[in-house]
């Protein structure tokens, strides 16, 4: 996350006018988490909000969160588990709360960006 602040934000943390990697942090979550869970790039691009683990309490020790893909995303329709790492977890759920959110805004009904998350109640 500081990778993304540092190109993003200018030092007061205020966001940099110049920006133009609109998508630098989706892109940089996506990528990580492909390469960190093995899933197919059909699998991960057809995930929803709702199959995407709970990021488990601090201080519990979990490294890795489980999730089953469905069926219908799965290659041969066989669902399978895949574990993907905490800290991987984590960047995607910040990027959904903080990145997806302030993309909707720009809009004038919020954004698919912004139902979805609103219907996870986050």
């Amino acid at each position: 996350m500081a990778e993304r602040r540092a190109m993003r934000f200018d030092a007061d943390e205020l966001p940099r006018p110049g920006f133009r990697g609109r998508w630098a942090a989706r892109n940089a979550v996506f990528a990580d988490s492909l390469v960190r869970t093995g899933m197919r790039l059909s699998e991960q691009s057809a995930l929803t909000v709702f199959e995407l683990p709970e990021l488990p309490a601090p201080g519990s020790g979990t490294v890795n969160a489980r999730t089953v893909l469905p069926d219908v995303i799965s290659k041969g329709s066989s669902g399978r588990a895949v574990y993907m790492p905490v800290s991987t977890l984590r960047e995607v759920w910040d990027y959904m709360t903080w990145d997806r959110r302030t993309g909707g805004r720009c809009s004038t009904t919020g954004g698919p960006a912004a139902s979805t998350l609103q219907a996870a109640g986050r």
